[in-house]
């Protein structure tokens, strides 16, 4: 067992011992530190708009790689990586509310505010990032009603994944009201970044089912399509 698995373990059995592993939503002081919990539907609003707090997701890499909430950085086993930081707030996102529980214990006095996401991501049904083998496993599937390409049109026409449409982000305010708000869209551009901003978009016209592929077109290694 390595001693990041033997260290979640103990602070697994510490946090089942003071009964965090519940679904409370009252916070308490811990010193000069705040301990809390918020819900799914506030960590997606939150995680997407303007303030980003530190998501920090503490499932093994594996698990992380495949889908992860918007903007999360992974520290396995709640280990805080050496040189990170100063964090103003952690959110700490687990599978289910005991590991998240014993990571929010582990990981107390990393922030002034530490909160952990009730239900972990058994429990989140909003956005993700997604990897692009997952991507690839989905095609035709009906797993998302549209992929949205919100690179420019030149670009798309190069290469895209088959089945997207076009929508560049640049005119995302004429094409992004169009859009039926309860459907669920994914996200594509060349690296990421402007996928990410499409989705905090939506996010602000009250879309909660945007994902977006990690790594972009840069990370696609499958089958594309040419043409507009």
């Amino acid at each position: 067992m390595s001693k990041g698995t033997i260290v979640f373990v103990l602070g697994l059995g510490m946090a089942l011992a003071l009964g965090l592993s519940g679904c409370g939503g009252s916070s308490t002081s811990t010193g000069p530190f705040t301990v809390g919990t918020e819900t799914a539907a506030d960590v997606w609003t939150e995680d997407t708009g303007t303030t980003k707090p530190t998501v920090v997701d503490v499932r093994v890499e594996t698990d992380y790689a495949t889908s992860h909430l918007p903007y999360a950085v992974n520290w396995p086993f709640a280990v805080e990586p050496s040189g990170v930081g100063p964090f103003t707030k952690i959110i700490v996102v687990g599978t289910n509310d005991t590991d998240g529980g014993a990571a929010t214990l582990m990981l107390t006095g990393a922030a002034p505010t530490l909160n952990r996401m009730i239900g972990g991501m058994n429990g989140y049904t909003y956005g993700l990032d997604y990897s692009p083998d997952y991507v690839e496993s989905k095609l035709g599937t009906g797993q998302w009603l549209q992929i949205i390409d919100v690179r420019d049109a030149t670009t798309f026409a190069t290469a895209h994944i088959p089945g997207a449409v076009n929508d560049p982000l640049t005119t995302i305010t004429t094409w992004g009201p169009t859009l039926t708000s309860t459907a669920h869209y994914l996200m594509v551009c060349q690296a990421g970044v402007r996928s990410a901003t499409a989705r905090d978009d939506l996010a602000v016209l009250g879309f909660t089912h945007v994902d977006t592929m990690a790594g972009g077109m840069n990370a696609w290694t499958y089958a594309t399509a040419t043409g507009p």
